[in-house]
């Protein structure tokens, strides 16, 4: 399984920090509701041709349906805002998310709103992935990284793969044995589901105007105490023949699947949310 746990009064606004993307409702003059899920549904762009390659090694390298899986994960998480499920979402969400996620559920009391929604469908959810990353030199727990000043990085895009390597400034050799790869994956989502804000007893505050698209983003990481993925990326990192022969992963998915399973084939892997419709501007590693 690839998770293992799994209105027109109203102004819809972002509020920009360097590393934040906060979406906000404005309630009335006095109270902005600041939650983690655009309810009138996520910008899409073009979307990435592919995403299909993407999937096939997906599959591929888990040996399962992850388009399945990845609606599962929606469809779950959907419900869970509909429940006020803080035991889900703790459970799943990177845990600068989950602090965004509690906060916005909190506050539809403090507010007086609350949410409904139309019946969900899992089979009605359609899916499309957009980008794929491999990350590495950075903890997938943004508040355990130091600040971006403290880091020299590196990135490498081909064939539409993006690799992200982070070297920190200062070596801490306690900080480098926690390191592990990771895998970051964007989803699209679109569904006849709509989440409605609405006033306890009363009017739609928002929602009603969703276009049905929803982004998350999940990152793969490791779990293990035993870092093999991360021996086998430094091995590679600092062997030339082994970077020449890695460098084949933006030229043949065979090679991606075989990169990304000695990564990952060892160790037990879990998938996190890390962000929702850009609520935290994709939730940088560090800032």
């Amino acid at each position: 399984m690839l998770i293992s746990k799994f209105l027109k009064s109203s102004t819809r606004h972002f509020f920009n920090k360097p590393a934040y993307k906060f979406s906000l409702v404005k309630i009335n003059d006095k109270q902005t509701l600041k939650f983690p899920y655009n309810f009138s549904g996520f910008d899409v762009a073009i979307q990435n041709k592919l995403s299909e390659s993407y999937q096939e090694v997906l599959d591929d390298v888990f040996q399962t349906d992850t388009r399945a899986g990845f609606k599962y994960a929606y469809a779950n998480t959907i419900e869970a805002f509909l429940q006020r499920d803080f035991e889900y979402f703790r459970d799943i969400c990177e845990p600068r998310l989950y602090s965004e996620v509690e906060r916005g559920l909190l506050d539809l009391d403090e507010f007086d709103l609350e949410l409904e929604s139309t019946e969900l469908y899992e089979d009605k959810v359609k899916v499309a992935i957009d980008s794929f990353s491999l990350i590495y030199g950075v903890q997938h727990i943004r508040e355990e990284n130091f600040s971006a000043k403290n880091y020299t990085s590196k990135e490498y895009s081909m064939s539409g793969v993006d690799l992200k390597l982070y070297t920190a400034k200062a070596h801490d050799p306690m900080y480098v044995k926690k390191l592990q790869p990771m895998i970051q994956i964007g989803c699209l989502f679109y569904s006849n589901q709509d989440i409605l804000l609405r006033k306890k007893g009363g009017e739609v505050v928002a929602g009603g105007d969703s276009n049905g698209y929803h982004r998350l983003i999940f990152e793969l990481a490791s779990e293990s105490d035993e870092p093999e993925g991360s021996k086998y990326l430094d091995k590679v990192l600092h062997s030339p023949t082994a970077m020449v022969g890695a460098l084949g992963i933006f030229l043949s998915n065979q090679k991606m699947i075989e990169f990304i399973r000695n990564l990952f084939g060892v160790n037990e892997a879990v998938w996190k949310i890390v962000d929702i419709d850009n609520h935290l501007n994709g939730n940088p590693h560090v800032h």
